[in-house]
């Protein structure tokens, strides 16, 4: 039975002007992803991913503003096809987030080599609460493709991964005490 009030699926398709190989990196290695992952005013301040079927990814978003607002997103891999398949779930940990702690949603990277040498990417997100949400992350998620558009223009050839500090995570407590805390993001 299909749930006709249901928000539809997010679908972006995107052309990069970059190998299939180079779209797939930018996607799975955590100093690459860092680089390019949030929107213009909200980009990822920190990122930890276990790129494996079953690992988790965590990513801290920072707006750069006066209110200096924290986004905190996370989820596990369910599908990893190198290079050209990637399937995640997304959620939202901040409660000031409209969907909220504990709204789980499901995404979906296909990457299609193309025959200029470049990639298209089919993107889906599902399992929104409302068409507010969609058309929320809609806007979020094209503004962090712009990024990644332009990271594998020239960031990805042009700045080491080193520069960039904020590359790993703070962790305060432990597995023993009801699992990993992690500190507000710097």
């Amino acid at each position: 039975m299909v749930d006709r009030d249901a928000p539809p699926p997010l679908i972006i398709t995107r052309d990069f002007n970059a190998p299939r190989e180079l779209v797939w990196r930018a996607w799975t290695q955590p100093d690459a992803i860092i680089r390019w992952h949030g929107p213009k005013f909200y980009p990822a301040a920190e990122v930890r991913a276990d790129v494996r079927v079953g690992g988790a990814w965590r990513a801290c978003l920072k707006s750069g503003n006066a209110e200096d607002v924290v986004l905190w997103q996370s989820g596990r891999y369910l599908v990893i096809t190198p290079p050209e398949r990637l399937e995640f779930t997304f959620a939202w940990e901040t409660p000031n987030h409209e969907d909220g702690p504990g709204v789980e949603t499901h995404v979906t990277v296909r990457l299609e080599e193309l025959s200029n040498g470049g990639t298209r990417m089919h993107f889906s997100q599902t399992g929104f609460l409302s068409t507010k949400s969609a058309v929320s992350h809609s806007a979020g998620w094209n503004g962090t493709f712009d990024r990644l558009a332009k990271f594998l223009l020239d960031g990805m050839a042009s700045q080491p991964p080193e520069i960039l500090p904020a590359q790993t995570l703070t962790r305060v407590g432990s597995a023993s005490d009801g699992g990993p805390a992690w500190a507000k993001c710097a």
